[in-house]
């Protein structure tokens, strides 16, 4: 466990269930909106991928009010994009609709990204954003993340940022 100011970052549960409803099919945008069975399968594969990697999303839950509001790590996505994608840790965050904007998935991914370079000696990490997320975008670059290359995932036109040993 990681605790923040604000966050309690913990490894995912079959517990976290209702709480990442909560996330994914209140989501104001379509493409992000997931149903009840898509939950449950990102679910069963956050906890795969600690069991199997040692590494994955945490839940992020806010210390004060005891709910999870979001998910962030790294994982392993195989989404196909080449070489220098596939087999690369992935940094991932999301936040729930209504906490967006008060800088959770910053602070959250912070100490993430400290906890996974002493946990795993991973040196190069990688993460993809929609090229008109700009606040991810944002938060990526204070990572440290810089983009190589951009491409097209699903229809989406989205940018590939890496972040390096020494940068961030």
């Amino acid at each position: 466990m990681i605790t923040t100011g604000r966050l309690l970052l913990r490894p995912p549960g079959v517990a976290d269930f209702e709480g990442m409803l909560e996330v994914w099919m209140n989501s104001p945008a379509p493409p992000a909106r997931r149903s009840r069975e898509e939950v449950w399968a990102r679910l069963l594969r956050f906890i795969g991928h600690w069991q199997v990697f040692g590494y994955g999303p945490f839940m992020l839950v806010d210390r004060q009010a005891g709910v999870l509001v979001g998910e962030a790590g790294f994982m392993r996505f195989e989404r196909g994009l080449g070489p220098d994608c596939d087999g690369a840790a992935e940094a991932t965050w999301t936040v729930i609709a209504g906490r967006r904007g008060q800088g959770l998935a910053s602070e959250a991914m912070r100490a993430v990204a400290v906890w996974f370079d002493a946990a795993t000696g991973i040196e190069r990490t990688i993460t993809m954003i929609a090229q008109d997320n700009q606040p991810s975008l944002r938060i990526a670059a204070g990572l440290g993340f810089r983009e190589w290359r951009r491409t097209v995932y699903g229809e989406a036109p989205v940018m590939l940022l890496e972040r390096l040993p020494g940068i961030g």
